[in-house]
């Protein structure tokens, strides 16, 4: 096998540490061994694998010291939840162009009082008190817009997502996405997909929050930051936008995935289509959950939109 190209093996229940010899395979361009159980060090001989494209190493159980030519490279790698050791010489942003490494450190070595929040696992509220919020409210993946109810999304048109930490400017949000599509023989691969049909059974207003949308090939995470404690209501708006509903080849195409929030799977193996009986129809969800550590966490896999968190 010393000449292949790509090696997936995601969310395979795999344990123990990376071998070494997967360093050693000249012509390796992309692998893939993200949420699994691994442990241990990032093997040495990745060394000489400093120019491979795709890199995904997230949500795994990896320690010790994130090497300096990760995060020197300008490929994709993402080192994202994980456990490594933060030392002195570690960044203290999460912002690593397209290397991520957000929750990737264990808080207990994180010594510097400069070191973000966001490198720590469960990404603590750096705010004090006053500076916390109760509501949030997202246009995924499309422009600032105001709807009937007057409410406000912020917006979300970062076009990068291989291996991406984003903040917004307003400090209330950001989010991680992972992951490249293999399939669509696109040279430069599209975070944000537009809508070409009418959505039914919406008002015109509304009918904005679904003109585009984020997708991500492998995940997507959302975090809603430093809200304060309390029981919350997670509003997700959901339509199919790219699929059609005609004799195309692009009829034939199905999104199925899970929708976690807090940590707890809320919806397995869910298909928009099937939900809404038909594509550009929008289904919601509502789901409740709690804070109390002023945070929320939303991981998702493909493009979804969100509505507002509000106390109850």
């Amino acid at each position: 096998m010393e000449s292949m190209k790509t090696l997936i093996l995601r969310n395979c229940l795999l344990f123990g540490e990376i071998p070494e010899y997967i360093g050693e395979l000249e012509k390796l361009k992309h692998l893939d061994v993200s949420f699994n159980n691994l442990r241990g060090e990032i093997p040495s001989t990745f060394i000489q694998r400093a120019r491979i494209d795709f890199l995904y190493l997230t949500g795994n159980k990896l320690t010790g010291s994130v090497p300096p030519w990760l995060l020197e490279r300008n490929k994709n790698a993402d080192l994202s939840f994980n456990n490594f050791t933060w030392q002195s010489s570690s960044p203290d942003e999460c912002s690593r162009g397209s290397v991520n490494i957000v929750e990737s450190f264990s808080p207990s070595t994180i010594t510097s009082r400069k070191a973000h929040s966001c490198l720590k696992q469960n990404f603590p509220c750096p705010a004090s008190r006053n500076q916390q919020h109760y509501s949030l409210h997202i246009n995924c993946g499309g422009n600032e817009i105001t709807v009937n109810d007057n409410t406000t999304y912020q917006d979300d048109k970062e076009p990068r997502g291989a291996s991406m930490f984003y903040s917004h400017p307003s400090q209330k949000w950001a989010f991680s996405s992972t992951g490249n599509f293999m399939d669509d023989d696109s040279e430069a691969d599209a975070y944000i997909k537009t809508n070409e049909s009418a959505i039914s059974n919406v008002s015109s207003a509304n009918a904005k929050l679904y003109t585009t949308a984020r997708v991500s090939p492998l995940s997507l995470t959302y975090f809603g930051l430093c809200l304060m404690n309390g029981n919350y209501t997670v509003k997700l708006h959901f339509a199919e936008i790219i699929f059609a509903n005609d004799s195309s080849l692009s009829s034939l195409g199905r999104r199925i995935f899970d929708v976690y929030i807090q940590g707890n799977r809320v919806l397995k193996d869910f298909n928009i289509e099937d939900e809404a009986a038909g594509v550009a129809i929008p289904p919601c969800k509502d789901i409740r959950c709690s804070s109390n550590t002023s945070y929320v966490k939303d991981p998702l896999v493909l493009g979804w939109k969100r509505d507002n968190r509000h106390t109850t």
